[in-house]
């Protein structure tokens, strides 16, 4: 199972994590990181999927472990709008459509998932902006 992993969401400037973060409701299901121990100068995470409604593992420090589908739904909750086309184009990769959307993500690269996290990075850019004005 692909998913984007602990270090690269830790990565990300502290304001996008908050805006996942803060759009993220855990389910059963839902894959996490938590940080367990430090072994020889290099912090090591355990993943643990989230087994039942209590949600218990969410008062530990966890970090979500994004799957293209999260990723697709992330993007359509903050969009309002719904992944309509995806579209490969030999040499440039996949463009992908929203419905109602004034705009085209373009020329995106070979590998979906990589996409996906793309455009998620994008819309949660874009919404600390819109949020800033």
């Amino acid at each position: 199972m692909e998913f984007i992993n602990a270090e690269t969401f830790k990565n990300q400037p502290k304001e996008v994590q908050e805006v996942f973060l803060k759009w993220r409701k855990p389910s059963i299901g839902d894959l996490v990181s938590i940080n367990v121990c430090t072994i020889n100068g290099k912090d090591e995470d355990m993943i643990f999927a989230i087994n039942d409604d209590s949600n218990e593992i969410n008062k530990l420090k966890d970090i979500p472990l994004f799957t293209e589908g999260k990723l697709k739904k992330f993007i359509e909750d903050k969009t309002g709008c719904r992944i309509n086309e995806i579209i490969y184009r030999e040499g440039t990769g996949y463009d992908v459509i929203l419905e109602y959307f004034d705009g085209l993500y373009e020329d995106l690269g070979n590998d979906l998932f990589q996409v996906y996290w793309n455009i998620a990075l994008q819309i949660a850019k874009e919404s600390i902006t819109n949020d800033n004005n």
